[in-house]
């Protein structure tokens, strides 16, 4: 589930830094509408790469090393 909830959310992230470089690339007033376009994807960005920081850090902890894998 959490999963999911991430890949979403960094989908939807990437989506809007893909979206927004492109944008600078082909118009040429983009300035004028950057702000109003990056802003619907904010709260994906940040939720996004923060959480799966987090979520990295805390499902890392619990990998158990190969040496022990083995060892058993």
């Amino acid at each position: 589930m959490v999963n999911r909830i991430f890949a979403i959310l960094l989908f939807v992230a990437g989506v809007g830094y893909f979206g927004s470089n492109l944008a600078n690339l082909f118009f040429e007033n983009y300035d004028l509408y950057r702000v109003q376009i990056e802003s619907a994807f904010i709260p994906a960005m940040i939720f996004g790469e923060i959480g799966l920081a987090f979520w990295l850090l805390i499902k890392g902890k619990k990998v158990i090393p190969t040496s022990q894998q083995f060892a058993s």
